[in-house]
């Protein structure tokens, strides 16, 4: 109000003509809006997810109401002068008005028809005089987080008071246990205890485990939670391993990433409990060994994966549960000195795949004039290669065109592009990296290079039947068919008596199938047709 009052001063400006409210679902966040609302005398306008909230229709909506007043504002219901409800209070009309605040529940589900709808909001919180309370459930994306998921700690003092107000005694562990069963939803425990409370007036803990199996909230687990029940202390040693087991199947594919990119930030409960006299030393050597036994455990999942992925054999996924989750849990659960982290895998997983193909281009480039295949390219050539591709451009002004002439050489033997020249330096790692490799050679030394090369004519690599120097089309494969005579008019080949030309057929000799036949050099020439009557098509295309 005091904001309000004052038309908003200048600052952050988020931070007074609009809050944000999150936290999972059922915790009290819409019933906490109206309660806070209603204590401060504000008249209350929601929209939630069943109402259309484009960009379109919130801007409509909205776009008049952030302005200032409503006309209800101006109607004094409470008037005790004897005239009608609802007519206009000319006298107490100052002390009659009932400032608006708007509500924007399920904010974090404005997508798919809310099409640009939370772009909308942004710029009316921006210049709204009326206060916007926003609420969501996912915490991950929220800048202000008022509500939190409650702990046992933080949730067992109310609810006992509750309990008590209401006749019903809470044994130790039995809020625990209901906010695990429930997925922390306050809401849905305040119910179970009503109901309880009709047959029975004490609960214990075995009680509560009974009663949440019964009510099981049927929610959908993220990401982050599936983690934190792995990777917590009190979360994993609660549950049986059959719970965990399950816990793998309701996202097989991420929840091995996430458990491989956070154990090593956790700190073993068993190193902790297995050294117990402070030693630090004692401490680090227990928690590297159980780190060591998470992360061979991992690696046996990985491999496991592969067979699954690999050979379709699905029926080892349980496998791959224990080894890549269950197991190294066992091994690291405990304390998170931090947030849990997304896997960076996938952010490299892109990269991973443009190295390859890279790689793979130039393999085919090389396979001409080398055996080898893609890892002995990648881990016996390319080394160096690199370095006697990028050296020689580091040598003096006067040699210079020397050096281009070299480069080139070497590239044209092993029939490479230019493309792969710069896939080579790009394919470097550590001290044989594109900027370390480079350094020290000047722009102008790069572009003269570039002319150079594309000035310069290069041998071509080809997979098709191709025309020979002599014009003549060689034989290519195993067809037992002799292309080494001239090729005919397409007329003149439906004349051909096929069965002659197998019988009159010679074994061509292996000595004149050479390399000649996938490699040609510069552009080939076009094939000439002659337009005079009767003449045939003749092959004129010569290798410069």
């Amino acid at each position: 109000k005091k904001n309000l009052s004052q038309n908003f001063p200048k600052g952050d400006i988020s931070s007074f003509r609009s809050v944000l409210l999150s936290g999972p679902p059922g915790l009290g966040k819409t019933t906490t809006a109206h309660l806070v609302a209603k204590m401060e005398g504000y008249d209350v306008k929601e929209y939630n997810a069943s109402d259309i909230r484009s960009k379109k229709t919130v801007e409509l909506v909205l776009g008049s109401a952030i302005d200032g007043h409503v006309m209800t504002e101006f109607f004094n219901k409470d008037r005790n002068d004897g005239k009608a409800k609802g007519r206009l209070s000319e006298s107490n009309v100052k002390s009659s008005l009932k400032p608006q605040v708007i509500i924007m529940d399920e904010i974090d589900g404005m997508s798919a028809g809310d099409r640009g709808g939370t772009t909308e909001l942004i710029k009316l919180i921006k210049k709204t005089k009326v206060p916007i309370i926003c609420i969501c459930n996912d915490r991950l994306s929220t800048k202000i987080s008022l509500h939190v998921r409650p702990t046992a700690a933080m949730a067992e003092t109310r609810l006992k008071w509750i309990a008590k107000q209401e006749g019903l005694e809470l044994k130790p562990q039995v809020v625990g246990q209901l906010l695990d069963s429930s997925g922390g939803d306050i809401r849905q425990i305040l119910n179970l205890l009503s109901t309880y409370r009709l047959s029975d007036k004490i609960m214990n803990f075995d009680q509560a485990v009974g009663l949440g199996k019964s009510q099981d909230k049927n929610v959908t687990l993220g990401l982050w939670t599936l983690s934190e029940k792995l990777l917590g202390q009190q979360s994993f040693r609660h549950m049986t391993f059959a719970e965990k087991m399950e816990l793998y199947f309701l996202d097989y594919d991420m929840l091995p990433l996430m458990i491989q990119e956070n154990y090593i930030k956790n700190i073993p409960a068993i190193a902790r409990e297995v050294v117990q006299n402070g030693d630090k030393k004692k401490f680090e050597i227990e928690t590297l060994n159980l780190l060591s036994e998470a992360a061979n455990s991992i690696s046996d999942g990985d491999i496991v994966s592969n067979m699954i992925r690999g050979g379709q054999h699905w029926g080892l996924m349980n496998v791959h549960n224990v080894f890549s989750c269950v197991r190294p849990s066992f091994f690291v659960h405990g304390a998170k000195p931090g947030q849990l982290g997304f896997s960076s895998v996938l952010g490299q997983q892109s990269k991973t795949t443009k190295n390859y193909r890279l790689l793979r281009e130039i393999q085919i480039h090389m396979r001409l004039h080398i055996s080898g295949d893609k890892t002995e390219v990648r881990q016996s050539y390319l080394p160096i290669l690199a370095v006697q591709l990028t050296r020689p451009l580091k040598r003096e002004v006067d040699e210079i065109k020397q050096s281009y002439q070299d480069i080139i050489s070497l590239m044209d033997s092993y029939y490479l592009t230019r493309e792969d020249y710069d896939s080579i330096l790009e394919l470097g790692i550590d001290t044989m990296t594109k900027e370390s490799l480079m350094m020290g050679v000047s722009a102008q030394v790069k572009s003269g290079f570039t002319r150079t090369f594309n000035a310069s004519t290069h041998p071509v690599q080809t997979f098709s039947i191709t025309e020979t120097t002599t014009g003549k089309l060689s034989k290519v494969g195993g067809t037992g068919v002799d292309f080494g005579r001239e090729a005919p008019d397409i007329e003149e080949a439906l004349d051909i008596d096929v069965a002659g030309e197998f019988e009159e057929e010679e074994d061509v000799d292996d000595d004149e199938f050479n390399l000649g036949a996938f490699v040609r050099k510069g552009k080939k020439a076009a094939i000439k047709k002659e337009t005079s009557s009767g003449s045939k098509v003749k092959g004129k295309g010569k290798s410069k």
